[in-house]
């Protein structure tokens, strides 16, 4: 499988989820699945060590700990949809509720599927419920959902569930036993590990210790990690006079020699999608303190078993210095219930968990790989388009308005390349529009579709070219001999199919060495500001309501669409240009000599359309270069990008 993972941060120091991430792509990748982390930083290293076979993308939108810029969240909308076409993943997993808005957004209808990795407590949307609200709207983008704690599961409405998996977050079993063989002497040290932060509420496990301090002079505490809350529990300590007995020495990398070195780990935590430190704990045989409430860490907790749950009802502190009294003061309690907990967390040992990633994310693509979508092809866009030309067959266009659409589109074509007997192919020839201009030059053309109601229109509109023959096929299952074509074209078509450069390769499969093809692909307007870029992007969440419309409603709200925005503002082009302005810069300009029928095809095809893929001109280079058409050159005008290219 090709994967992308994404996550906000690796170069971050610590984090959970983080470190779930890095351990599930670096299992996969040795696994030989071809594995690669998009991320919002800028370039560095990991803080958890990466597989040498996967491949970091980093964009340097963000900066970890702090919220993306708005301005740079717009910004950059284009060019993450870029980075992500150009990967070209079977499935993307998102890593945590903070990159799922972006990715929405800049995927929407891209085709690529999306998987969500959520790992927070929905006790985290308590105090902001505008975030919830959000989180779960966008989430009905993506195809399937990981939680990692049966408690998550139960967050969700019944109705949902069955997009939710549960995938446990995974423990190096064999790490952290043998470094607690290392090191077997029983050690004076409550350990806490986590965020400096509200949730981790560190602030109350010092002021329990404080209350039990004095009855166990030869005890520590020790809190391992960083947050913005540093310098408020470092005042809480000195006010309690306790500088010499709590450290907290900041993020640790070596966490398993961490939990060898304590005599018991406390976890105060006021809520845990999975108790990821719980879990390493009980792995390490380490005995186990933590309040009742907090479900991700006591679903891993039988209390009096492999540790200790202490009420979070009533005075909370009060009833953690308890337990903290009843752990610190008795040693063979604490050996009793560390002994127990390599057991009770095998089921998270590191290669089982990869396993069940495996198995479900192989599950995933094959449920949104139907047999069709496998063929390259998806049937929803070749529906719609069967649609449209049925509704647009294009034999009304007048004459001349067609002719200069022609020039426009084959304009870098080498037509003096071709001999007048020559064979070619039009790959998506839709209507047959271009196939009309085609065929009179050349000496017989295969008008290739996946639509039957598209060939149906083609053929009353190529009846009377008699070297013209049709093929409901698509580009992976073409019935013609590879190497048997003088020419080939495609035109605005492959940026419909899920996979544009496999299309772009079985199209130079069919063509004899040095010829020509040429490919019409929708640009990612690189050649433009970013407020066009801007404008696009909300034109495209409009394109991505109305192209799952039914077929009469869908078509109603295109022609409105044409009537009432392509229309005035391609005559306002038209008119400013006759007083000596330069429109190039104007959205639609390229319509301002077209007429409503032409408006209206092409407000369908843009609005209408459920698959679309964008790409730069370099991406198109790449791909025309990886798909054996050399010397890729591109048309200088509108509409952007078309390009030609020759078999090598």
């Amino acid at each position: 499988m090709r994967l992308l993972f994404a996550i906000k941060s690796l170069n971050v120091v610590g984090g959970g989820a983080e470190r779930v991430l890095v351990g599930v792509a670096n299992g996969l990748a040795r696994r030989g699945h071809d594995v690669r982390i998009l991320t919002f930083d800028t370039a560095g290293d990991s803080f958890y060590p990466l597989d040498p076979g996967i491949s970091r993308i980093d964009t340097g939108i963000g900066v970890p700990g702090r919220p993306t810029p708005r301005t740079g969240f717009l910004r950059n909308m284009g060019r993450l949809r870029g980075l992500v076409h150009e990967a070209r993943p079977d499935l993307a997993v998102v890593f945590m509720h903070s990159m799922y808005v972006p990715f929405s957004i800049a995927l929407l209808g891209s085709g690529t599927p999306l998987v969500f990795s959520e790992h927070i407590d929905a006790a985290h949307y308590r105090t902001r419920p505008l975030q919830r609200l959000l989180v779960r709207t966008l989430e009905r983008l993506a195809v399937a959902k990981t939680v990692p704690s049966g408690s998550l599961l139960a967050e969700h409405r019944p109705a949902e569930r069955h997009r939710v998996h549960v995938q446990p977050n995974a423990v190096d079993l064999p790490a952290f036993q043998s470094a607690r063989a290392a090191q077997p002497a029983e050690p004076s040290i409550v350990l806490c590990a986590g965020r400096f932060m509200a949730q981790k509420n560190q602030a109350e496990l010092i002021e329990a210790f404080s209350r039990v301090s004095s009855e166990f002079p030869a005890w520590r505490l020790r809190l391992v990690g960083e947050g913005e809350q540093r310098g408020e529990l470092e005042a809480m300590v000195a006010r309690f006079g306790l500088q010499a007995r709590v450290a907290m020495p900041g993020v640790a990398r070596d966490m398993a020699a961490e939990y060898a070195a304590a005599g018991l780990v406390a976890l105060p935590s006021r809520y845990e999608s999975f108790g990821l430190v719980a879990a390493e704990a009980l792995a390490s045989g380490r005995a186990l303190l933590a309040f009742d409430d907090c479900l991700g860490i006591a679903e891993l907790v039988e209390n009096g078993r492999n540790g200790i749950l202490v009420p979070a009802r009533g005075e909370r502190v009060a009833h953690l210095a308890d337990g903290l009294r009843r752990l610190m003061g008795d040693a063979a309690l604490r050996a009793r219930l560390g002994a127990a907990g390599p057991q009770s967390v095998e089921r998270f040992d590191l290669p089982r968990v990869i396993d069940s990633w495996e198995a479900f994310l192989a599950d995933t693509l094959k449920s949104v790989r139907s047999p069709a979508m496998q063929a390259n092809r998806d049937d929803a866009t070749i529906d719609s388009f069967g649609d449209e030309w049925s509704a647009y067959p294009q034999s009304d266009l007048p004459p001349g308005e067609l002719e200069g659409i022609f020039r426009r589109y084959f304009d870098v074509f080498p037509w003096d390349r071709l001999s007048p007997g020559a064979v070619g192919f039009d790959m998506g020839c839709g209507s047959g529009r271009w196939a009309a201009m085609v065929a009179p030059r050349v000496g017989h053309l295969h008008c290739i579709d996946a639509s039957p109601a598209a060939l149906e229109v083609a053929r009353r509109n190529l009846a009377s070219q008699g070297n013209v023959s049709f093929h409901r096929a698509t580009t992976d299952n073409a019935p013609l001999e590879a190497t048997s074509c003088d020419f080939g074209y495609s035109l605005g078509v492959l940026h419909h199919v899920p996979d544009t450069a496999a299309a772009l390769g079985d199209c130079a499969r069919l063509l004899k060495p040095g010829a020509p093809m040429l490919v019409y692909l929708y640009y990612r307007f690189d050649n433009r500001p970013a407020w066009f870029r801007l404008v696009w992007t909300c034109s495209n969440l409009l394109r991505t309501a109305i192209s799952r419309l039914p077929s009469r409603a869908k078509r109603a709200a295109t022609a409105t669409i044409a009537v009432l925005v392509y229309w005035p503002v391609s005559r306002l082009s038209r008119a400013l240009e006759k007083l000596g302005m330069d429109v190039a810069w104007l959205p639609l300009s390229f319509y301002r000599s077209s007429s409503l029928r032409t408006l209206l095809t092409d407000s369908r095809d843009r609005f209408g359309t459920p698959l679309e893929h964008r790409f730069t001109r370099q991406e198109i280079a790449r791909m025309m270069e990886n798909a054996g058409l050399a010397n890729p050159r591109f048309s200088e005008g509108e509409p952007y990008w078309c390009c030609v290219g020759y078999k090598a």
